[in-house]
């Protein structure tokens, strides 16, 4: 992948390779581009960070403003509710799980694709079905100008599925398939028209009734209600509420990204020096313990994941293993994913993120999986597929040619890289219904 990416980054002209950031200089704030390639190079070379949850899974101070989230990302209480840096897959069922609201304002990282772990952190779809489906709200996502462009596209595809011209349901049947079959193929077209029509107590369902944005200004400020203001510092992000800076947020911080483990709600502070600690289910592999820490009195969850033993696995020469049997709402269940075993082989349908992981705690090795099925370019069905592009040796997809591009589109707009790069790192296979 490293090589991959030095051939690519030598041979293009990116324009959005732009020098470290001072969000008080105008130039600097006008001219920043989404993730860049050089970057993303250098952050390959040093080597990827271990896919675990952080140390520091919730802080909270004594008026508890700040929790760092088990998926990644930081959540930062004001006087106009939550708001929330960084956007990792999954990252609804952190404040489900921790008995947090979900928030309604998300601020898109600098870097909106971590590319050490292969993770979109600026992952919008499931945040914005939530709060529109679920609450009936809209979000909010703080980011500048040029960016929220890529984001609109990405939301547009995601809700109304590809543009007319990338539908080519005609060409994916097979040349064996029966009239019948032929005859039965979808209309794309209809059912999307379908399904935007309004229903009754619920706005029409488009990209603008689920998502807007607020952007930052020329000096790198983004003014929310009552005098609550996000800052763009050199290093991250500063929140103000009344002229006060109640939290500060790194990039780092801001594009995290974990496999977590099991952890509980939030209890209320007692005291300024108490801590709201995870509640931990006693079948958990991990122990909790609170200890004071060095940031502005804060407590900090201390997490001892314990080492999971995983026992050899078995490969049968038929069989299926379920990596997930959710839905990307439950907040105690894993998205949906598993392996089809065939003659000693196994192929990942949908992988759900951090497959590598879940692999492995089942006591299967990752490269025993020799071919990967993605059935769609929704948020949980997509994560994992493209983190296995980024971070594994070049794997094998097989989908239709419409899925396949929507995917390069996809990622190409959250991760800034072109769609024929991306389409280097896997051995693309076109399924055709019907083929024997």
């Amino acid at each position: 992948i490293t090589r991959r990416i030095s051939a690519y980054s030598n041979s293009s002209n990116s324009s959005g390779s732009n020098a470290v950031h001072n969000a008080k200089s105008v130039a600097d704030v006008q001219n920043r581009g989404p993730s860049r390639i050089a970057k993303q190079l250098n952050m390959q070379r040093r080597g990827r960070k271990k896919n675990s949850r952080p140390a520091e899974v919730g802080v909270v101070d004594g008026s508890q403003t700040i929790v760092r989230l088990p998926r990644g990302g930081v959540y930062v209480w004001t006087k106009i509710g939550p708001l929330q840096f960084g956007i990792p897959p999954e990252t609804v069922k952190d404040s489900m799980n921790l008995g947090l609201d979900v928030p309604t304002v998300f601020v898109v990282p600098r870097e909106r694709f971590n590319m050490q772990m292969g993770i979109n952190v600026s992952e919008i779809e499931f945040p914005a079905f939530f709060n529109f489906f679920v609450r009936r709200k809209q979000m909010t996502l703080v980011t500048y100008q040029d960016c929220s462009e890529d984001l609109h596209t990405i939301m547009k595809e995601a809700l109304d599925g590809p543009e007319p011209n990338e539908l080519f349901v005609d060409d994916e049947y097979s040349i064996f398939a029966a009239k019948e079959a032929r005859d039965a193929r979808p209309d794309h077209i209809k059912e999307m028209e379908y399904f935007r029509e309004p229903r009754p107590g619920t706005p029409a369902i488009k990209v603008s009734n689920l998502i807007k944005f607020a952007f930052f200004n020329a000096l790198g400020e983004c003014h929310l209600e009552n005098d609550v203001v996000i800052k763009d510092e050199s290093y991250g992000f500063t929140v103000l509420q009344d002229d006060t800076v109640i939290a500060a947020i790194s990039d780092d911080e801001a594009k995290s990204c974990f496999f977590p483990e099991p952890v509980g709600p939030l209890k209320p502070a007692e005291s300024e020096h108490s801590c709201a600690t995870s509640a931990v289910d006693s079948s958990s592999l991990s122990t909790a313990k609170s200890r004071p820490s060095s940031e502005g009195g804060s407590m900090v969850l201390d997490c001892e994941v314990d080492e999971v033993k995983s026992t050899m696995f078995e490969i049968p020469r038929f069989g299926i293993t379920i990596l997930g049997n959710s839905h990307g709402f439950d907040p105690q269940g894993s998205t949906s994913g598993f392996v089809i075993w065939i003659n000693g082989q196994g192929i990942m349908v949908d992988p759900p993120p951090h497959s590598g992981e879940l692999l492995k705690r089942s006591g299967i090795q990752p490269k025993l999986i020799t071919a990967t099925i993605l059935t769609h370019c929704h948020a949980d069905h997509d994560a994992g597929t493209i983190q296995k592009m980024i971070t594994e040796d070049k794997v094998t997809l097989m989908t239709t040619k419409t899925v396949f591009n929507s995917l390069l589109r996809k990622y190409a707009g959250v991760a800034g890289l072109a769609p024929e790069f991306l389409r280097q790192l896997v051995n693309f296979r076109p399924v055709f219904i019907e083929e024997p």
